[in-house]
């Protein structure tokens, strides 16, 4: 598995990288991804799209110079209409339409990697019903929803622009546990609150990826923050 895995990660160098030079260096950055049940997703079922926090659009399987084989998925973000710099946080959301999994990858874009290819984490699905940011919630509108500075490494300064008579504000791990509830109450055109990195037991958590949940009334949506501990 693993010699097939990197005949594929070449594959994705060669085929797709040398699709987009021409519009700056061809920077590549990929993953795998897993079924619930330890398999990995048909390429048939199989899509993605990718977006960099901040930026103006949104990349996808289908994009020229993205694509995914065999549980490798890969996305030239040099196709972005911006280009990246690092430090930017580039989200990817999966979704099996055929067994109902979704899931979500986010890390920070290092252009100076090697080769201009670099690797994010190992993703594992998870059913529709268990998971935390259906792709349709993902991202989040920045006219209503933003999270500044992002990653942050002392407070998070979150930002909500729209009123409702019921709202919650929680910061969850990326298995969907709640680590704080921020808020509970109405909004009234617009609230403002802090994130220290704690959870409700005032205990600092570990480093790593997040997401703040924002319900208003009938809708959710999310943004996901990045701790630097």
């Amino acid at each position: 598995m693993i010699k097939v895995r990197f005949l594929i990660i070449v594959i994705l160098l060669l085929i797709l990288g040398g699709l987009v030079y021409g519009q700056g260096t061809a920077h590549l950055v990929y993953g795998y991804v897993n079924s619930a049940d330890g398999g990995v997703p048909d390429s048939i079922c199989f899509i993605f799209k990718a977006w960099i926090i901040g930026g103006n659009d949104t990349l996808s399987h289908e994009t020229e110079g993205c694509g995914y084989n065999d549980g490798v998925w890969g996305v030239q973000v040099s196709q972005f209409e911006a280009y990246p710099n690092t430090g930017d946080t580039l989200v990817v959301s999966f979704e099996d339409t055929c067994k109902g999994e979704i899931g979500v990858v986010w890390g920070l874009i290092n252009m100076s990697a090697p080769g201009h290819v670099q690797s994010f984490e190992s993703t594992e699905l998870v059913d529709t019903s268990l998971a935390v940011a259906p792709k349709n919630h993902l991202p989040s509108d920045l006219t209503i929803l933003n999270a500044y500075p992002n990653p942050f490494n002392s407070n998070c300064r979150i930002e909500i622009r729209k009123s409702a008579r019921e709202a919650r504000v929680n910061i969850i791990n990326i298995l969907g546990q709640e680590c704080l509830e921020l808020y509970r109450g109405p909004i009234e055109g617009s609230l403002t609150l802090q994130w220290n990195g704690r959870d409700n037991r005032s205990l600092l958590l570990p480093g790593g990826n997040y997401i703040c949940r924002v319900q208003l009334d009938q809708e959710t949506i999310y943004q996901p923050i990045n701790f630097l501990k």
